[in-house]
C-alpha cells in the first residue's frame, strides 16, 4: 500500500508544530518513516511532484484554499481520502468528485486490526 502525505499537510504542520505538540509529534513521524527508505511513504505537490524528505518546500496553489488543494490533490490520484476533517469530508463528498472514497480514522484502524491479525 503506498501513503501519500501532500507538501500542504506538511507545511500546515510545520507551522502548528510551534504552538501544538501533536502537530510536531506528526512530523516527527513523517520524518522518521521517510528516513525508513523501506517504506512506501511520500510527500506530493500540487503540480505531481514527489519528495522523499521534508524539506523547506513551498508550492503555489493559485487561488485554491487548503481544502481545494487536498481535494484536488486526491482526485488527481483517485486515491482514498481519508481525513479526520468533518468538513473536509463533507466538501468531498458533496463536490461529487471522482475520489476512490471519504472515511475518518477509523478506517485506518480497521485495516492495522485486519492487517496484524493475518485476515
Amino acid at each position: 500500500m503506498n501513503v501519500i502525505a501532500f507538501l500542504l499537510v506538511i507545511t500546515e504542520l510545520t507551522g502548528l508544530s510551534a504552538h501544538r505538540s501533536t502537530a510536531g509529534n506528526a512530523l516527527a513521524i513523517i520524518t522518521n518513516l521517510l528516513s525508513n527508505h523501506s517504506n512506501n511513504l511520500r510527500i506530493r505537490s500540487l503540480a505531481g511532484s514527489y519528495f522523499n524528505s521534508i524539506l523547506p518546500l513551498t508550492e503555489n496553489w493559485n487561488g485554491l484554499t487548503p481544502d481545494d488543494v487536498v481535494l484536488e490533490i486526491a482526485k488527481q490520484l483517485k486515491a482514498i481520502l481519508i481525513t479526520q476533517d468533518v468538513n473536509l469530508r463533507l466538501k468531498a463528498r458533496m463536490s461529487g468528485s471522482e475520489l476512490t472514497g471519504v472515511c475518518d480514522m477509523g478506517w485506518i484502524k480497521f485495516i492495522q486490526r485486519k492487517h496484524y491479525r493475518g485476515s
